[in-house]
């Protein structure tokens, strides 16, 4: 027969005493089902773990040369949007009103077609747009001699890539 601490009071006991003979204090068996439970559950939940923690992710797969080419065009086009979008809020009247709305980069060509608000000379907001044409020598907003020529061949009915929102975050 061992001699234990009482868990409540800390004096000797006997390990086979269900009651502490100092304070009362009723040691609680730990039953079987207890126990089984706490196997069932536990090391399932330790297998996983250690499991998982010993797969690796995947190392990123690495792009192929043309997939390079098509990234580093289109970031290419995104910063000449980018710079146009620069150009035009500095253009404007007040151009911390300027809230660049739509910016999209034509598939194949790379032109760019914006929309943008801005303030007035009378504190009115009007809305506008402007092209960067393809080869990105001409650049024109729609108040602008040759705007809407441009903005027939460069911009209408074509389909691109938005580039606004990461040039509303980046650079304006």
């Amino acid at each position: 027969m061992a001699i234990i601490k009482c868990k409540e009071c800390g004096k000797d006991k006997s390990q086979t005493a269900e009651v502490c003979p100092h304070c009362g204090f009723k040691q609680r068996k730990t039953s079987f089902v207890t126990w089984l439970f706490a196997i069932l559950i536990g090391l399932p939940m330790l297998a996983s773990i250690f499991i998982g923690a010993s797969h690796e992710s995947p190392a990123p797969r690495s792009m192929t040369p043309e997939e390079l080419a098509v990234k580093k065009k289109e970031d290419a086009a995104t910063q000449r949007a980018a710079a146009g979008a620069v150009l035009l809020k500095k253009a404007m009247r007040d151009p911390d009103s300027f809230k660049l709305e739509s910016a999209l980069v034509i598939d194949g060509s790379g032109a760019v077609c914006y929309n943008y608000r801005a303030k007035n000379g009378f504190g009115g907001v009007n809305r506008g747009h402007a092209v960067l044409s393809t080869d990105g020598k001409r650049f024109k907003t729609d108040d602008m001699d040759g705007f809407t020529t441009l903005w027939k061949k460069e911009c209408a009915n074509k389909s691109g890539s938005e580039t606004a929102t990461a040039i509303n975050w980046f650079t304006l």
